[in-house]
C-alpha cells in the first residue's frame, strides 16, 4: 500500500500539466523580498520587509488578487494581467525626443494550493532619438535616476492564511 501511494505522485511529478489551484481567501507574504537582479538599483529605495496580505478569489480563467488583478495558471506557473502596467514620462516639453517607459509585471509559481512564490519585475526603457543625450544629461548631473534600459526582479513567498 505504501508503494502504491508513492507511485500515485509520479505522474504529477513527471508531468508539466500539474496545476495547483490557490485556496480562496486571505494570503500573506511570509518572507522578506529576495532580489533576483537589480539592474535599475531600486532595491535601496524599497522596503525589503514584505508584510502585506492579499485576497484571492477564484475565477473561470484562474484567480483574482484583491478584486482587480486577474491571473491565469499554466501548469504550476501563473501570470497576471494587472498590474502589468506601463507608465510613460515624455520629455518632449523640454525639447528632448525621449520617452521613459516604466513597465511592471507580476507572476510566479504555485508550490501547492496554499503556497506560492510571487515574482515581481520593474523595467525602464527609453524610446526616442534623444535617449543617449537624455542618459548623458542624467549621468552628468549626478542625479539618483534610473539609467535605461534596465530590469529589476524580486520575489517573495506567500502562504494561505484564512478562508474567505
Amino acid at each position: 500500500m505504501k508503494m502504491t501511494s508513492r507511485l500515485a505522485f509520479i505522474p504529477c511529478i513527471l508531468s508539466v500539466a500539474c496545476t495547483y489551484t490557490p485556496a480562496e481567501g486571505e494570503w500573506e507574504f511570509v518572507d522578506d523580498i529576495t532580489w533576483i537582479s537589480d539592474e535599475c538599483n531600486v532595491q535601496a529605495d524599497m522596503n525589503s520587509n514584505v508584510s502585506d496580505s492579499f485576497e484571492i478569489v477564484l475565477i473561470d480563467a484562474g484567480f483574482r488578487i484583491d478584486g482587480s488583478t486577474d491571473c491565469t495558471l499554466d501548469g504550476t506557473n501563473f501570470s497576471c494581467a494587472e498590474p502589468n502596467t506601463s507608465t510613460a514620462i515624455d520629455f518632449s516639453d523640454n525639447g528632448i525626443d525621449a520617452v521613459l517607459d516604466t513597465v511592471s509585471s507580476i507572476g510566479g509559481t504555485m508550490r501547492s494550493s496554499t503556497s506560492m512564490l510571487v515574482e515581481m519585475s520593474l523595467s525602464y526603457i527609453c524610446e526616442g532619438v534623444d535617449c543617449d543625450m537624455f542618459i548623458e544629461m542624467v549621468m552628468a548631473q549626478g542625479e539618483d535616476f534610473v539609467i535605461p534600459p534596465c530590469e529589476s526582479i524580486w520575489e517573495a513567498e506567500a502562504e494561505f492564511s484564512a478562508p474567505r
